[in-house]
């Protein structure tokens, strides 16, 4: 007699089910981060995604289309796995980083970082819910162009 095999389909991690919620929000957010630098005079291409460790995507600003290479800022948001920042398990946590092309800090945010709040459990939905809330509310478009206008070196 012949019995039949349970299907089990492989549930995506939870990783995964973050980036499919949260990924595409964070394409909304630089992809109006970037309207908003072109509002003002600057240049640059769609966000893209990064091929590496962590999920994260990259938008890059020049000052003009004939500006050099070295004249770009790079905005990027990354979803943080513990794993791969600090070693422990089962957290994630959303960052911002602005870096001119020298790799020089230019701005950012990480909510709670280097503190003992910095990591949500990526298996609770309703935390991971709660920082992003947290996050976006603070990543502000025309903030992030204010922040580039201030602090980058060009801009000086």
């Amino acid at each position: 007699m012949k019995t039949k095999k349970k299907s089990r389909k492989n549930p995506a991690s939870k990783i995964e089910q973050i980036i499919a919620k949260y990924g595409p929000k964070i394409r909304a957010i630089l992809t109006k981060t970037r309207t908003a630098f072109k509002a003002v005079g600057y240049v640059g291409g769609p966000p893209y995604l990064l091929d590496g460790g962590e999920f994260r995507v990259w938008l890059t600003v020049r000052l003009s289309e004939t500006a050099d290479e070295e004249d770009a800022c790079d905005i990027y948001i990354t979803i943080l796995e513990s794993e791969e920042s600090d070693g422990s398990k089962g957290g994630v946590a959303f960052s911002l980083d602005i870096v001119d092309y020298g790799g020089s800090s230019v701005g950012g945010l990480t909510p709670y970082n280097y503190s003992g709040e910095l990591w949500v459990p990526r298996n609770d939905p309703a935390a991971v819910q709660e920082r992003w809330e947290e996050f976006s509310a603070a990543v502000v478009p025309k903030k992030i162009v204010k922040t580039v206008e201030e602090n980058w070196a060009p801009n000086k």
